[in-house]
């Protein structure tokens, strides 16, 4: 059983039990064959993969490449959050705050459920994190 591919430090990808061109028979590598190709060759033989091409999303990010650029947004999930807290229908309003304004009322009741509060905190801490 292969326990780890690595890197052999002349050119080429070993299995732990040597090269994989000189292991893997039909299979080896061909003059001229990257490493990236070499390993994918080797777990293609080992295990079913699947080569999913580009991404389009990965943890939440949405990933839009051009010819020049990449472009990074987390729109998808930022819409996610605002259809969860089913605010699709607010719009934006201005609202300038005083300065001396205090944000704690002792008067208010405290939540009885604070997961949906600590749920909202959680992903905006993470979009301003990633």
């Amino acid at each position: 059983m292969v326990v780890g591919v690595g890197y052999n430090g002349g050119g080429g990808v070993e299995d732990g039990g040597g090269d994989l061109e000189k292991r893997e028979k039909g299979h080896g590598r061909k003059k001229g064959m990257g490493d990236i190709e070499a390993v994918k060759v080797f777990l293609h033989d080992k295990f079913t993969i699947k080569n999913i091409e580009e991404a389009k999303y990965f943890v939440g990010v949405q990933i839009a490449k051009s010819v020049a650029s990449m472009y990074l947004t987390h729109t998808k999930y930022i819409i996610n959050i605002i259809k969860d807290l089913k605010l699709e229908e607010c719009t934006a309003v201005a609202t300038p705050l005083q300065v001396d304004w205090q944000a704690h009322d002792p008067n208010s009741r405290l939540m009885t459920d604070s997961s949906t509060y600590r749920r909202l905190i959680s992903r905006l801490l993470y979009l301003d994190f990633t």
